[in-house]
């Protein structure tokens, strides 16, 4: 099977590596043009925070023994901070079944979230009914259950700053989507029931149109529904399906036991046929468990990661019981690999820029970048283009599908080309330029713990969040440039924050 794997990872991803001789330097002659520079950058091998990737914090939002919740603390979330976490999966149990969600369950939630967002976090929520089996393994009446995720609406709303994803939870045993107890699922499969199916629709329809719901088994997704019950998706996204606001576009896929168990492509083979191209377009994370242990061989469970493009995993030497896989992972060299390949890694190749324009001109760069990582960009991000100098102007670049088809995709080298007016009043003068790849959302634009990192040496400005592309550009009335006539321009920033 880890033939099968490798072909397939060969085939989708074997531009990963193929850029790695490409830091040789290049000068202006070279690239002929005397009026324009190019920059050759370093590449960065070592494992730093970026958001909405890598390891996410788990045992710790789990609930506990005797269905009781646990809830993100000041101390907890610094700590994991400083180890360069950026992401939560908090799974947390509502709790009532047959009554509309309590009040102070939803303060306690808007509080912890308030938490998430002031130290840096994304957060993976999973809904559940159900937690300690001695209890209980019930879950809700459909009617229950859609009321409760209407109730649900306006936190999602108010928080999608900090929403990742939400698994979706509320079926069956842990929220997993089986053995549902109110005939939610299939008997003896996973696939939905009516009833099931309008659980899914409805937390689609209350999650924001830009954030992923996923389900437990991608086969739920993509089967034919007459014979298996699943949703019915059985052509894999594309480019031009992908970020469109469907159904299907949003339907991304969680996965347990990861490490040491059952691997996808063991348990079904369609998995590999159809849900792998799916995952080029939506996430997939796991956490990391023992179940039926098939294999822990670390080099099987990389191959995994790449071909299912994984964004995110739970770190196994978090917990005890998983530290065998942790020591693994270590002593064959994975451990890193997972650090720095889960999700996104963004790497400058180089840059070609004018040397010198006068104000009005056209202004055009041209960037060559690669991903190292598994994965695209899960969810839409903000590319802003910094001319910094006595006064700071940017501009905004939108593909339409929140740039995640834009920036490139896993194994991917692209060349990025930026068209934009210059203001015909800009002050004369040497402007820097930066890339700032920060969260869209308002709330989130400024603080430089949501802004990407590109990993290039000696790029990176910490206290503003910017990407720094070691070149200055001249700004002079007597130099040449073409006019600008298209919409796109540069406009003053009111702040210059970072210098």
């Amino acid at each position: 099977m880890r033939n099968t794997l490798a072909l397939i990872a060969t085939l989708w991803l074997a531009p990963l590596d193929l850029q790695l001789a490409a830091d040789e330097p290049v000068n202006a002659t070279q690239a002929g043009a005397t009026d324009r520079v190019v920059r050759v950058y370093t590449r960065e091998d070592s494992h730093f925070a970026n958001p909405e990737r890598g390891w996410f914090i788990f045992p710790e939002l789990k609930p506990r023994t005797g269905n009781i919740n646990s809830w993100a603390t000041d101390d907890l979330l610094q700590n994991y901070h400083a180890q360069g976490y950026r992401l939560a999966k908090h799974i947390t149990l509502i709790p009532t079944r047959s009554d509309p969600i309590p009040q102070n369950y939803l303060e306690a939630l808007q509080r912890e979230a308030d938490l998430f967002r002031r130290y840096g976090f994304k957060v993976i929520y999973r809904f559940n009914y159900n937690w300690d089996h001695s209890i209980s393994k019930d879950d809700a009446q459909v009617e229950v259950t859609l009321a409760h995720l209407d109730q649900l609406r306006p936190f999602f709303t108010a928080n999608k700053d900090v929403l990742l994803a939400m698994e979706m939870g509320f079926i069956g045993f842990w929220g997993e989507m089986h053995s549902s107890t109110q005939g939610h699922i299939l008997p003896g499969t996973v696939g939905f029931t009516e009833s099931g199916k309008r659980i899914i629709h409805k937390a689609l329809e209350v999650i924001p149109e830009d954030r992923f719901v996923a389900l437990r088994y991608p086969q739920s997704i993509f089967r034919d529904p007459k014979e298996y019950g699943s949703i019915g998706h059985t052509k894999p996204l594309d480019e031009r399906t992908a970020y469109s606001g469907s159904e299907q576009s949003r339907l991304a896929a969680w996965y347990a036991n990861f490490g040491a168990g059952e691997m996808l492509s063991q348990r079904d083979p369609e998995y590999l046929a159809k849900w792998a191209p799916e995952t080029r377009f939506v996430p997939m994370w796991a956490h990391c468990d023992h179940f039926q242990t098939v294999s822990m061989d670390p080099h099987d469970w990389l191959e995994t990661a790449r071909t299912f493009h994984y964004v995110a995993l739970s770190n196994p030497k978090d917990e005890p019981h998983a530290r065998d896989i942790y020591d693994r992972w270590v002593e064959d060299a994975a451990y890193e690999t997972f650090a720095t390949r889960l999700g996104y890694r963004f790497r400058l190749i180089q840059a070609e820029f004018p040397r010198a324009l006068r104000p009005g001109a056209a202004f055009e760069v041209e960037i060559e970048m690669t991903n190292d990582g598994y994965s695209r960009i899960m969810n839409p991000r903000a590319v802003e283009v910094i001319l910094r100098g006595q006064t700071t102007y940017s501009v905004h670049l939108d593909d339409g599908r929140g740039n995640r088809l834009w920036l490139p995709g896993p194994g991917e080298t692209k060349k990025l080309t930026i068209k934009s007016g210059l203001p015909d009043n800009m002050l004369p003068g040497e402007y820097e330029v930066l890339l700032n790849l920060h969260d869209p959302q308002p709330s989130l634009a400024a603080r430089p713990d949501y802004s990407i990192r590109l990993a290039n040496d000696d790029v990176w400005e910490a206290e503003s969040g910017y990407n720094r592309l070691s070149h200055k550009i001249h700004i002079d009335q007597n130099a040449e440039g073409q006019p600008h006539h298209a919409a796109l321009r540069f406009t003053q920033r009111l702040e210059n924050p970072g210098r």
